[in-house]
């Protein structure tokens, strides 16, 4: 590989990190949530799990999840992320199945509040292009293999 093709993708890698910039936010944001829940109900999960309380927030925020809705949990809704977080702390939907069947029921009805700008974190079209450009990307690669 030859320096010009190195810079190539340095700025490739650049540019995508910077269009999912406010996909990181989110998880910042969503993990901070998660801890002020456990403080409130004094409730110590591993690591691990909260790693995997975390995924599951952040992947219901992604709007092509499932198919015939849009994002079940919009980034600015942060109502509902603390309400799935608090289902899923408690031990609802642990599989896969009970998970969509839950993230269906959740799912707001879009309407003049769904694009509300957010009170701190990332807006919701800031998380939808960052999501398509990410959907984009990894469209490009497969086609490219």
């Amino acid at each position: 590989m030859d320096s010009s093709e190195r810079r190539k993708k340095k700025r490739s890698q650049a540019r995508r990190r910077k269009r999912e910039a406010p996909i990181r936010e989110l998880r910042a944001l969503i993990a901070k949530r998660l801890e002020s829940l456990c403080a409130d109900l004094e409730f110590k999960p591993s690591q691990q799990d909260r790693a995997r309380y975390v995924d599951d927030v952040l992947e219901l925020t992604d709007p092509g999840r499932y198919r015939g809705i849009d994002a079940v949990v919009p980034a600015h809704r942060h109502d509902l992320i603390d309400l799935w977080l608090r289902l899923r702390i408690n031990g609802v939907a642990e599989d896969a199945a009970d998970r969509e069947q839950l993230a269906r029921q959740l799912a707001p009805v879009p309407g003049p509040e769904y694009n509300e700008a957010p009170r701190n974190g990332p807006s919701y079209n800031q998380v939808l292009q960052a999501y398509r450009a990410r959907h984009r990307s990894e469209a490009d690669r497969r086609k490219s293999e």
